[in-house]
């Protein structure tokens, strides 16, 4: 062997390890070969990982654990990220993570680890080699705050962008609107609304500064969700707490006014609350100016604090500006039309005068129409003046009042006075006679003497007096149908008038009556007091009074209802009813009355009784019949043969007799308890009563439904399902289903047993009531629809089969479910 060889290769080998080591050393790269066990202990590491401030033997020695040096928040996720390469088979990965250095520095690392395993597939150590970057980290955080900076930079010129955006298009919308404008208060009101809705803005509003003492700012306009803010803010201009708010501060300067946060900025304490209730947190104020004067303000409130911004400002004060001159030129506008309007009125005035007077004026020279107003014509049903030019006035006078008119003429021409009004007829060009007070003067017209005849139309009130006169007759003739007495009473209980039906009825003779008293009416003292009391207090209160009295009358002595009402401050009406036989009948009434309770006082004390003795009847024979049903248990099982069967029937006799009793204890607090409802678990009912017949065989599915019912549900259920097991037999199979039906819940108890024939599926409800029962029969189903009608349901059987009675019966009923 050449072992000089052999040798020279060992030394090279280990030169060239020497070497590599040396270069690992030298290079930022740590390798570490750790050992697969909790917290991964390091068998190797290089001597490299001094950069970390730690020694090789800091690690191989145990004393630090390579998960320990690991960085806190990072340690969980590196954990889970080398469990699942491991899981996952992979025998190479790389991560990134930080890790401490022995001075508490935080450093980046990028590890690349492979995973070795032995010959079973086990992992047995994990090799690495890990990496410094915390200056690529470094750098990378930087490029990414310098690129977020950049992106919030977009962002923030973008808004801005968006907000003159926003302002370039209200002032644009605006000074179309100024250019459109026809009116002040529209231009004002379409502004507002144009701030609002095209700019987003909570609200808008212009007030105009009042040269009061006081100062007030007046608000003339606004949109948006005011909600009585401007009714409460009670802003002025003048320099005081509440005007050195943006409104009255833009007036007083003549500059726009900022409240960039509104919940912070002492001068707008006074309205604070207000506004920001309404969600208002910045506004700004533009003053409206002309010719170096303010006489207004434009104030815009936002929904974010900081929301106007100098851009913004400057366009919005070029539209406070341009609608500052919008403004002004409306009222030159306006000023101008007022100015020539005044002239064309003062122009038309004496001139128009006589067209618009509502009475109709004719002028006529020598009894010929020669000037007629618009008035007249529409009195007389022309349709031009030209209608009348030209005519006779006499044309138009009533016949019965032509010769007056031409003695008035005659006077009134050679007096030359003017005729006093008075009234008369006049005829229509259709022949409609219309009554007008008239009168008449001397005048000249066109140069020559005239006749000026005024006529005002009183056709209305003539015919409101006609109907008046038939009102009064009408009511002559229903006062006279009118069975009560009536009087007009003074004060001091004088009669003024009287209208009666029949003057038996009068203690004073008719025709005396008027200008008596009802002193000397033959009243008692009392009644006289109290109807002299009412008399007073209907005039004093004006309200209805009433009095009952006894009087002697020619008829006899009669009970009467006297109703008093104010007609004025000194006299009442007085409708007087006779109530003798009213009051006849109310006390035969009362006596009626007071028999019906003594005889309701009998039957309660009669049902008292009643109950008492079933109560003792129930108690007794219950117990009783217990004590016979126990002795029957004993003499069954001491009894043989024949005798066993004749013990049994009298034992099933005895139990019948109990059952009984049970369903009329029943029946008793059915009818005793009061019909108080209550939302119950039908399902629960259902169960409950299904565990008393162990044995039998009964399907139900379950329900979910809630009802209205009371405590006495289950006796329902007992009844069916006892009667279907009853008379089916040991073989019988009983069905209950619930189901909803018309906004109620049908339950169904439906058994295979031997059905209910067709002539008797009514009955065997009503047994009980038609008295067509044995001992104990039609108890149990008549107990089953008094319980079903006092829920407010309805009860009733089928055929299990339809058509095949003999197949099993169905019993239905309905029950209200529970809100």
């Amino acid at each position: 062997m050449d072992v000089t060889g052999h040798e020279r290769a060992e030394e090279g080998h280990e030169r060239a390890l020497e070497e590599l080591e040396a270069i690992i050393n030298r290079s930022p790269a740590v390798v570490f070969l750790w050992r697969a066990a909790e917290g991964w202990p390091v068998e190797f590491v290089s001597d490299n990982v001094g950069q970390f401030g730690y020694t090789p033997a800091d690690f191989t020695s145990g004393r630090i654990s390579y998960a320990r040096i690991v960085y806190p928040e990072d340690l969980e996720r590196v954990t889970a990220e080398v469990s699942r390469y491991s899981r996952e088979g992979r025998d190479e990965f790389v991560h990134e993570y930080r890790i401490l250095t022995a001075s508490g520095e935080v450093r980046w690392l990028d590890d690349r680890t492979r995973i070795r395993r032995d010959q079973n597939g086990t992992i047995t150590h994990y090799q690495g080699i890990v990496l410094d970057i915390t200056r690529r980290k470094q750098a990378e955080e930087a490029l990414q705050k310098t690129r977020a900076g950049l992106e919030r930079r977009v962002e923030e010129r973008t808004a801005e962008l968006a907000r003159v955006n926003r302002t370039l298009n209200i002032l644009r919308e605006c000074n179309q609107a100024v250019v459109r404008a026809t009116q002040e208060p529209a231009l004002l009101q379409e502004i507002c609304r144009i701030i609002v809705d095209v700019g987003g803005y909570p609200l808008a509003w212009i007030g105009f500064a009042e040269q009061d003492a006081a100062r007030t700012v007046r608000p003339v306009a606004w949109s948006g969700s005011e909600n009585g803010y401007l009714e409460t803010v009670n802003i002025t201009w003048a320099d005081t707490e509440r005007g050195r708010g943006p409104t009255g501060t833009a007036i007083r300067s003549g500059q726009p006014c900022i409240v960039s946060d509104i919940r912070t900025d002492p001068d707008f304490a006074p309205w604070r609350e207000g506004a920001l209730r309404r969600g208002y947190l910045s506004a700004i104020a533009l003053p409206l100016r002309e010719s170096g004067r303010v006489f207004g303000a434009l104030s815009i409130y936002a929904t974010v604090p900081d929301a106007f911004h100098p851009e913004e400002m400057d366009l919005l004060m070029e539209l406070a500006d341009d609608l500052a001159f919008g403004i002004m030129s409306l009222r030159e506008r306006a000023a101008r039309s007022r100015a020539e309007e005044a002239q064309r009125e003062s122009e038309e005035r004496y001139r128009s005068l006589v067209e618009l007077m509502p009475d109709g004026v004719v002028v006529h020279q020598n009894s010929t129409i020669v000037y007629t107003n618009p008035a007249c014509v529409q009195l007389f049903g022309g349709k031009s003046p030209e209608d009348f030019v030209g005519r006779s006035i006499y044309q138009f006078i009533h016949p019965e009042f032509r010769d007056l008119v031409a003695r008035e003429i005659r006077r009134m021409l050679q007096e030359g006075t003017v005729t006093p009004l008075f009234e008369q007829k006049l005829l229509t060009l259709d022949s409609r006679t219309i009554w007008v007070d008239i009168t008449a003067s001397p005048i000249v017209y066109l140069g020559r003497p005239s006749t000026l005849v005024v006529a005002r139309d009183i056709s209305e009130r003539k015919w409101a007096e006609e109907r008046i006169r038939q009102a009064e007759h009408r009511n002559a003739v229903l006062l006279g149908a009118i069975p009560d007495l009536m009087f007009v009473l003074s004060r001091e209980g004088e009669y003024r008038d009287f209208q009666v039906p029949d003057v038996r009825m009068l203690a004073l003779p008719p025709d005396e009556i008027i200008g008596k008293n009802i002193l000397d009416a033959g009243f008692s003292p009392e009644s006289l007091d109290a109807i002299l009391q009412m008399i007073r207090r209907a005039i004093d209160t004006r309200e209805l009074q009433r009095v009952e009295y006894e009087l002697a009358v020619p008829s006899g002595i009669r009970q009467f209802e006297a109703r008093l009402l104010a007609l004025n401050d000194q006299e009442v009406l007085c409708i007087v009813r006779d109530i003798t036989d009213q009051k006849r009948v109310e006390e035969a009434l009362v006596r009626h009355t007071e028999e019906l309770a003594r005889l309701h006082r009998q039957l309660l004390s009669a049902n008292r009784e009643a109950n008492l003795y079933l109560d003792i009847l129930t108690h007794d024979i219950g117990n009783t019949e217990n004590v016979s049903n126990l002795y029957a248990d004993l003499l069954i099982d001491t009894l043989k043969g024949e005798e066993v069967r004749y013990a049994k029937k009298l034992q099933r006799s005895i139990q019948k007799s109990i059952d009984i009793l049970r369903t009329v204890t029943t029946i008793r607090r059915i009818h005793q308890a009061s019909p108080e409802l209550r939302p119950v678990d039908l399902d629960a009912v259902i169960l409950g009563v299904i565990e008393n017949f162990p044995g039998r065989t009964i399907h139900y599915d379950g329900t979910q439904y809630r009802v209205l019912v009371d405590d006495l549900l289950g006796v329902v259920f007992i009844n069916l399902i006892g009667n279907a097991v009853r008379f089916g037999g040991p073989e019988v199979v009983v069905v209950v289903r619930v189901e909803e039906k018309d906004g109620s819940v049908m339950v169904t108890v439906a058994d295979t047993g031997p059905g209910v024939p067709d002539d008797e599926k009514y009955a065997i409800f009503h047994r009980y009531e038609q008295q067509k029962r044995g001992v104990g029969e039609g108890l149990g189903l008549y107990l089953v629809q008094i319980l079903v009608d006092r829920y407010g349901g309805q009860v009733w059987v089928e055929d299990r089969v339809p058509g095949r009675p003999e197949e099993g019966a169905a019993f239905r009923f309905t029950l209200r479910i529970a809100p």
